[in-house]
């Protein structure tokens, strides 16, 4: 999915580097990348927070 974004919206592609969390039907993903995305999928992309 972020190879697809990146090539559409190469202006994404600076974001996606500097590292985002992921929220897939109300699921907030980190770094499990190879999740399998259910047809009709609500996707969202949020920055990585840091934090402590």
């Amino acid at each position: 999915m972020f190879r697809k974004l990146a090539e559409q919206h190469p202006a994404f592609e600076p974001l996606l580097d500097r590292g985002i969390a992921v929220a897939i039907d109300g699921t907030i993903y980190r770094d499990t990348w190879s999740k399998e995305l259910p047809p009709g999928a609500e996707v969202f992309l949020l920055p990585r927070l840091a934090g402590g």
